[in-house]
């Protein structure tokens, strides 16, 4: 049975519990398979409050649970004698007189500060039983306080903390029996006591339960994106600096990591998609996997603004951005640099496609299939959103300006330097910064603003509107897209080359004003697209000003 954890359980008493199930690996030592704790209130808000820290006190024992066996210093051991003191102490603080004076003469005796008789006053049968009660009179007691805190000692530490506990034991006795007979003075050597202060360092994790490593493993099963491994990986190795084996991570540390993101500065949506996506995703496979028993980062949420929502480009847009494709570039460019900035806006707008499906382009995913120019889109040349292949018709402006004459030409990926592949560049694939560069010239060179705009995936939404204003068939649409069908019906059937060319020949001409073939590349800037005013008179643009109705 799955228990709910993430609230106070109120008992039919009216009592409200904590209640965790304890995962596999840490069942023998807990000692039982459900953590179980009474919060003692019958109040939703003092029940709140409780849950919270008894849940950190538990995810704290248990992250020492997983350490392992610790060794401690005399320092150390002495600390720990300090808390079992200061709990002794508030045990019998109101009412010393409950503390009974037999276990202070026995203390007394074991420290020779007392001579006792047992057995009959028989020397020898008081010495083998002082001698028996040695190591075991205040054993439960130090047993109680080490469980409860989740620390696995070495014999020799044991041992050590032993020593301690006897001699602080006995020094809270004694104050005990002075406040007994009303000296109610503060105990003068309280303070002997240091700090508790014990990091929980992590002992080295086997290698399988590294978080680095279980995340590689992850990555290559699902078959992540090289971009999606750009972005997480950086993020694991930096949680694996905190806690290098994927078994210690808690829900709490979880929380107080998405807590120190947000205080960084983080933008809300970043923490929600990439950092704690990331961490999720990883987690919920090792629970797949046998390696985790649950996910310490499910159901951690923040909230996001609401964005506004995008928008596609307007006619003055598209025709202004089109325009400025055609203004050749500067030689010192590449020459894919200056190839992508030519057809990559067009092939957006007259395709719908990703940015970053067109710029890794390679010449043998432009091919002719019945007659029809086709445009093959597949994880075989980069990233796929979905990981499917598609191979969509070129619409016959594309063809009429002269992209399939450019790829003849060319060979090799169309938009990517032809570069020998350096170690680790599968992590920053080379046509995501062809990417951002497009959308850096729009904004920058352009000049389209609109923060409602991706100017991008603009290119999408501009697409899909007006194939709907044009009737183009959805199964098609979908398919061109690259989106999942909207119904079971839709995925029957093939996209035949001439049905798609049929459909897409829809989307109408973008006038960019170059004559019947600008496949040459303009050597002119273009003149910008008038602006019609709310008169209805029409003015000429100036450069890197979009218009009006845009």
């Amino acid at each position: 049975m799955v228990l709910r954890m993430s609230r106070p359980i109120r008992h039919s008493s009216g009592i409200y519990w904590y209640r965790k199930r304890v995962p596999k690996a840490l069942r023998s030592l807990v000692g039982k398979l459900e953590e179980k704790i009474s919060l003692r209130t019958r109040d939703p808000a003092e029940a709140k409050i409780a849950h919270a820290r008894v849940s950190a006190e538990v995810e704290e024992r248990w992250h020492r649970l997983r350490q392992g066996t610790q060794s401690l210093s005399h320092r150390q051991a002495e600390a720990i004698a300090g808390e079992i003191y200061r709990s002794l102490m508030d045990e019998h603080h109101d009412d010393p007189q409950n503390a009974s004076i037999g276990p202070l003469l026995i203390d007394q005796a074991f420290h020779g500060k007392a001579k006792m008789a047992f057995a009959g006053k028989d020397q020898k049968a008081t010495a083998a039983l002082i001698e028996k009660l040695r190591t075991s009179r205040n054993a439960k007691r130090i047993e109680g306080w080490l469980s409860a805190h989740g620390y696995i000692l070495t014999l020799e530490s044991r041992e050590l903390v032993g020593k301690a506990v006897d001699k602080a034991v006995l020094q809270a006795r004694e104050q005990l029996h002075r406040m007994r007979d009303g000296d109610y003075r503060p105990d003068p050597n309280e303070g002997r006591f240091p700090p508790l202060e014990i990091q929980t360092a992590s002992v080295a994790p086997a290698g399988d339960f590294h978080l680095l490593k279980v995340f590689d493993r992850y990555a290559s099963e699902a078959n992540l994106g090289a971009g999606t491994i750009k972005k997480w990986r950086p993020i694991m190795a930096k949680i694996a600096d905190e806690v290098p084996d994927i078994r210690n991570l808690t829900r709490t540390w979880c929380i107080a990591w998405k807590d120190r993101q947000v205080a960084r500065g983080i933008a809300m949506k970043s923490v929600r998609e990439t950092y704690i996506a990331s961490i999720k995703a990883v987690c919920e496979w090792a629970i797949s996997n046998g390696i985790l028993d649950e996910n310490p980062a499910l159901r951690i949420k923040v909230k996001v603004p609401k964005e506004t929502g995008k928008r596609g480009y307007t006619e003055g847009e598209a025709t202004l951005i089109l325009r400025a494709s055609l203004i050749p570039m500067s030689d010192r460019a590449g020459a894919e640099h200056r190839a992508a900035r030519r057809w990559i806006p067009s092939l957006c707008a007259y395709t719908g496609a990703r940015v970053g499906e067109m710029a890794q382009l390679r010449k043998q995913d432009v091919r002719k299939v019945d007659g029809v120019w086709m445009l093959r889109i597949t994880p075989d040349a980069g990233t796929v959103k979905g990981g499917g292949e598609r191979e969509i018709a070129i619409h016959p402006e594309l063809v009429r300006q002269g992209f399939v004459d450019f790829v003849l030409k060319s060979s090799g990926p169309l938009f990517c330097a032809k570069k020998s592949p350096r170690k680790g560049s599968d992590q920053n694939p080379t046509f995501r910064k062809v990417g951002e560069r497009i959308a850096a010239w729009v904004r920058q060179e352009v000049g389209i603003k609109d923060k409602n705009i991706s100017p991008n995936h603009a290119w999408r939404h501009r697409f899909r509107t007006i194939a709907e204003e044009v009737d183009m068939r959805e199964s098609i649409l979908d398919y061109v897209l690259g989106h999942a069908p909207a119904t079971v019906g839709r995925k029957y059937g093939e996209r035949k080359p001439q049905s798609q060319y049929r459909e897409i020949s829809k989307i109408p001409v973008i006038d960019i004003g170059a004559g019947k073939n600008p496949g040459h590349w303009l050597t002119k800037k273009p003149k910008a697209p008038a602006i019609v005013t709310p008169a209805g008179e029409r003015k000429p643009a100036r450069r890197n000003m979009v218009a009006s109705s845009m």
